[in-house]
């Protein structure tokens, strides 16, 4: 079923409804282009929205959420969102770019959704972000349900994946055959990450900056009152570096622990770690000292006698608006600065000047610490 809408100047796409081809569509690096020059991304991007909107509405599609550089259309067949994606593939290529090119990287998945206000809801939503989120730039990823909807056959098969926040495993086509890196997917021996309700939105900027002091520091951590979200942004930090870890990225809730003799045993069960009789503490060290892993603690008012891992970590804590060093945080423009003593940097994370990354230097590893 479609209707026919009037927008700005005129008639624009039907939309369509009930069983729905989704395409998702989002600009690799963008947070990176836009922080080099705003000027020159702003006039790639205009040549990337005029390349999209042709190819989607010119192949029948509904764009229904655009949001910075990302666009998501619905199509009422899955071989007019096959041929979306394909043109806007092949016109991102072939363009000329006044400022950096842009490599987009595309997913589709095809299921029942529920049309409303010219928005769509529903499972096929999600599952179709996070097809185009396990990509990379240039690439384009099919469920299996579009590629037998739409008939392709140039594709190549990327077998069963686990995608974050999608229940059962799917299986994954890529359009072509050219060669990319490995697809950001979980792989359920790697992580234990909670899954997230939704998916976490205008946070790209904290993200890059977290992830930025996660390359050179030991331990970063996150602190503000609760209900900030410091530990969804640790999380969604989290999946990003998972492809960045070869022995994975691990949760451990220590909100629940009050005393600091039980710290080590709940650290071993987010780690899936079996102790054995003796000392705890130098059973983890051990345990993550040759590991390339980064590990995500929520903590709660706990004593400082948590044993510090040589593997990454991410931390989040609920606490007053203080910095490091206890001094008072003036407020949204309060400015990033760095510890004489301790070598560590403090940054606000928006949009309320209540959350302090701080990052502890060391040659060994890093850490991220969000508390609630």
């Amino acid at each position: 079923m479609a209707d026919k809408t009037e927008h700005g100047d005129g008639i624009v796409p039907a939309r369509p409804s009930g069983t729905v081809t989704l395409l998702f569509l989002d600009v690799e690096g963008s947070t990176k282009l836009w922080a080099a020059d705003k000027d020159a991304m702003s006039a790639s991007s205009l040549v990337h929205d005029a390349i999209l909107r042709g190819a989607i509405e010119g192949s029948a599609g509904y764009i229904f959420t655009t949001a910075g550089d990302s666009f998501a259309a619905a199509f009422g067949r899955a071989s007019d969102a096959v041929r979306a994606a394909t043109e806007s593939r092949r016109a991102l290529t072939d363009a000329t770019w006044p400022g950096p090119v842009l490599r987009v990287r595309m997913g589709l998945h095809l299921g029942e959704a529920e049309e409303r206000g010219g928005d769509y809801f529903g499972p096929v939503v999600n599952t179709a972000a996070r097809v185009e989120t396990a990509g990379h730039g240039g690439q384009v990823l099919v469920t299996d349900a579009v590629r037998t909807a739409a008939g392709v056959t140039d594709v190549s098969d990327l077998g069963m994946r686990t995608l974050r926040d999608v229940a059962e495993p799917l299986r994954l086509f890529q359009l072509g055959t050219d060669t990319f890196p490995a697809l950001r997917v979980i792989d359920p021996s790697m992580s234990n990450l909670p899954v997230r309700p939704t998916r976490l939105i205008g946070r790209e900027t904290e993200m890059a900056r977290i992830r930025g002091l996660l390359a050179e520091s030991r331990l970063v951590t996150l602190t503000a009152v609760g209900g900030s979200g410091k530990t969804r942004l640790a999380i969604a930090v989290g999946e990003a570096e998972l492809p960045h870890h070869r022995s994975g990225v691990w949760f451990v809730d220590l909100t629940a622990v009050s005393n600091g003799a039980d710290v080590p045993a709940a650290i071993a069960n987010g780690l899936g770690l079996n102790l054995a009789t003796g000392d705890h503490t130098k059973q983890i060290l051990a345990f993550l000292a040759d590991k390339p892993a980064l590990v995500i603690a929520a903590l709660g008012p706990l004593p400082r006698s948590a044993p510090t891992t040589p593997a990454r970590s991410m931390r989040t804590t609920r606490g007053a608006r203080r910095c490091s060093d206890s001094s008072r945080c003036p407020g949204p423009a309060w400015a990033a600065r760095r510890s004489a003593i301790s070598k560590a940097s403090s940054i606000p994370v928006n949009p309320a000047p209540m959350i302090a990354m701080q990052a502890e230097r060391s040659p060994e590893s890093a850490a991220i610490s969000a508390r609630r």
